[in-house]
């Protein structure tokens, strides 16, 4: 997923000032709504997904390229799907509380499942063919932590990790994405002009 800060009038404001003064304000412009929009998509996906701000952040990758002298920024959200420990009603760190391996009946008797909540618009699941271990150790994705497994079939091997959507996959999937482009458009000219401003006066030794 990806959110782009594109100026279409860059040239004809080059035309009025200093090329190297524009294109330096354009990218601290960008810069700037980056922030912005990063700040606004995590706090959209939050309202819906029972994800943390650092796990946000962590997919994102805020990129600034040009072409002819014109920048543009584009913030891409990255990354596999998560794991479903992501989304554990435990709170903190290291082994997961008793509220997240919730007791269930299953045919050798009473045993620890694993209660999720992905969405705050619905309530927490239990899953009860599901249980908490750590992973392996040296593993990319969270290696030698605990995470949530089920057994494939009946027998004790194989099993699987279970995951839920990937950061990208909330983004895109959010309504409020496309308020936040215009919200990064309608700024964009804003802070151009002001970012013009400063850059020009530091040009000429007024700051």
């Amino acid at each position: 997923m990806r959110l782009e800060v594109r100026f279409d009038n860059l040239d004809e404001v080059k035309r009025a000032y200093d090329p190297l003064v524009v294109e330096k304000a354009a990218r601290e412009t960008i810069k700037q709504l980056h922030g912005l929009a990063a700040t606004q998509v995590s706090k959209k996906v939050r309202e819906v997904y029972n994800v943390k701000a650092r796990d946000i952040s962590k997919a994102l990758k805020k990129k600034v390229v040009s072409e002819g002298g014109i920048p543009s920024g584009y913030l891409i959200y990255l990354g596999r799907r998560l794991s479903l420990r992501y989304f554990s009603t435990s709170t903190g760190a290291g082994a997961p509380s008793r509220n997240a391996r919730p007791k269930v009946k299953s045919r050798a008797g009473d045993r620890r499942g694993a209660r999720v909540r992905i969405r705050k618009t619905s309530r927490a699941s239990v899953l009860k063919r599901a249980f908490w271990g750590r992973g392996r150790a040296g593993l990319a994705d969270g290696g030698g932590e605990w995470q949530i497994f089920q057994r494939i079939g009946l027998s004790r091997h194989p099993i699987k990790k279970l995951t839920g959507p990937s950061i990208a996959h909330m983004v895109r999937s959010n309504e409020a994405v496309e308020a936040i482009n215009e919200l990064v458009r309608d700024q964009a000219d804003k802070k151009l002009a002001h970012n013009l401003d400063h850059f020009m006066q530091k040009h000429i030794g007024i700051r």
